[in-house]
């Protein structure tokens, strides 16, 4: 009867130890569950904020060819004034329409003239102002991000449990993570966002030229227009030539007179250089993530029942745990290496790297 009872009273106590361990388990993957929200949450507005910093230098890219567009269409446009003045003195020879003609290459070359006047005076301030902004938001959105991450990992985690707190050191890392964010980026140079603007310019901003047929020494003429861009400027020309054979030298050459010289400045509209941007750092020394650490006690899940059953060591042991969210780039169509031109940034959950503890020799030492 006694070796029964034993018997039954093991079992009980197994069955209520497996109980609580279980209670134990459950309560440490709910602890852990809201520290990995909390830290994916930081990382996802870490991605915010460059995913915002790459759609505000798109849209300075896109604005700045504007510009460059807005710019040789007022040099074109003087050019082509004066080119259809040329052509309608001709036109007044024809006979009958000659008149009817010119008059109207003359207004065409006007009415072409003015639109592309109006339109950079309405144009170009309107880009420069909304780069001016933009620039301003792109600091504004990272500083606000590194001022508000304590905060936002601090709601989310208190919303999925409100009992669970981040230890000293855990605030102490959250803040070295937002430092590390600014870490991450840079402010860019103008010839970076130059060059960028370039590539994405359209065939007529950046060349417009043209000849007529050579043949033999009869003259012909040629044409050359096009675009260039600086730090501070934008400029755009059309220029008319009449090559033609001269005698240079005592040999005959061909020489070029200038029949038509035409340009146009961004800076006479108030345009202000290119703004002020961010990119990432190189090397880009730290990737931005959030680490978090936090341990509680485990009083409140060792009596749960009326018995006063308790798990022996249990109490007075802490819940430890830990979670890590980083910031990567990663394009869907293919590989590309991270950049602040493309918002393509997300968050994701990371492994934590443990520190390895050397094993001891006999000796005392480390192996």
């Amino acid at each position: 009867m006694v070796p029964l009872l034993l018997s039954m009273l093991t079992l009980v106590f197994a069955v209520m130890s497996i109980l609580y361990v279980g209670r134990a388990t459950t309560e440490k993957v709910r602890m852990q569950d809201a520290l990995d929200a909390a830290a994916l949450a930081g990382a996802v507005w870490e991605a915010r904020a460059l995913n915002f910093a790459a759609y505000a230098n798109r849209a300075m890219i896109a604005h700045l060819v504007t510009i460059t567009q807005l710019t040789s269409l007022h040099s074109h446009a003087q050019f082509t004034e004066e080119f259809l003045e040329w052509l309608s003195r001709g036109a007044v020879l024809i006979p009958t329409l000659g008149p009817i003609a010119s008059r109207l290459l003359s207004v065409s070359g006007k009415a072409y003239r003015q639109v592309a006047l109006q339109a950079n005076r309405a144009g170009v301030p309107a880009a420069q102002f909304m780069n001016d902004r933009l620039s301003q938001a792109q600091a504004l959105m990272l500083r606000a991000v590194q001022a508000g991450l304590p905060h936002i990992v601090g709601q989310v985690l208190a919303e999925n449990d409100p009992a669970l707190r981040l230890d000293p050191a855990a605030l102490a890392r959250v803040a070295r993570d937002t430092r590390a964010l600014g870490r991450a980026v840079s402010r860019g140079s103008p010839e970076e966002l130059q060059g960028v603007t370039w590539e994405t310019l359209d065939d007529f901003s950046r060349r417009r030229a043209w000849r007529t047929p050579r043949v033999g020494l009869l003259p012909y003429l040629e044409k050359d227009g096009g675009s260039a861009l600086t730090a501070q400027e934008i400029r755009a020309w059309d220029h008319l030539f009449l090559w033609h054979p001269g005698w240079s030298r005592l040999k005959l050459r061909w020489q070029r007179t200038p029949l038509i010289q035409k340009e146009a400045r961004a800076t006479a509209f108030g345009y202000r250089g290119i703004p002020t941007f961010l990119t990432l750092a190189e090397p880009m020394r730290d990737r931005p993530s959030v680490t978090l650490a936090a341990s509680r006690a485990l009083e409140h899940v060792v009596q749960l029942n009326a018995t006063g059953w308790e798990i022996p060591g249990l109490r007075g042991r802490r819940a430890v745990v830990q979670a890590r969210a980083e910031v990567v780039y990663r394009r869907p169509d293919r590989d590309e290496p991270p950049n602040l031109y493309n918002p393509f940034w997300e968050a994701r959950l990371a492994p934590i790297a443990r520190p390895r503890i050397p094993r001891p020799t006999q000796a005392g030492g480390a192996r």
